[in-house]
């Protein structure tokens, strides 16, 4: 390996020190105001909504599509019902038409390259936690494995238990991908 140019270094020094941010909201329509206001893109800034069904998907997931991002990401936490991503997940293949979306929806994924670019997933904890079935989460994983989206499997319940240890899920979920390669 050759000597570094004190050029060389301070661009690695750069890059070695740049902060990473993950930033996650209920309020998409607000962080796509904020970024059209003032534009924010970085590749060391992710931008990602929260959605528990396919109702808050339905309604929030039209906002990150349009926000300008270098990674749009969603964590369904705490997942409370089947959730349908494929359409957020997949390049248009004129194949939208049995999906029940309004227009507006429709016609922004028709006319648009943007996609979802990973998938967080887990289950609800706490004392008072929802049930989240297994097969929801397994259904996330199977879209985004379809769609080549990577996935974070975070937290799953098993026999009404909130399991955290990766070397506890079922083998299939055992996973814990991340967007343009692994982070550490």
């Amino acid at each position: 390996m050759k000597d570094l140019t004190e050029e060389e270094k301070e661009k690695l020094r750069k890059e070695v020190m740049k902060p990473f941010f993950q930033i996650l909201t209920k309020r998409p329509e607000r962080m796509l105001a904020c970024t059209l206001e003032i534009p924010i893109i970085q590749d060391n800034i992710w931008l990602g909504v929260s959605v528990e069904n396919q109702k808050t998907a339905n309604q929030r997931l039209p906002f990150v599509i349009q926000t300008p991002a270098s990674v749009r990401w969603i964590s369904i936490e705490p997942m409370l019902d089947f959730v349908g991503l494929d359409i957020w997940l997949q390049q248009w293949n004129g194949k939208f038409e049995n999906y029940f979306i309004p227009k507006t929806t429709y016609d922004l994924l028709k006319n648009t390259k943007e996609r979802i670019d990973w998938v967080v997933v887990g289950c609800e904890s706490g004392n008072k936690r929802r049930e989240c079935k297994l097969e929801w989460i397994e259904s996330i994983v199977e879209q985004c494995k379809s769609a080549g989206v990577p996935v974070f499997v975070k937290q799953i319940q098993l026999d009404g238990k909130v399991i955290k240890d990766i070397n506890l899920f079922p083998s299939h979920l055992r996973i814990r991908e991340y967007p343009k390669g692994e982070l550490k």
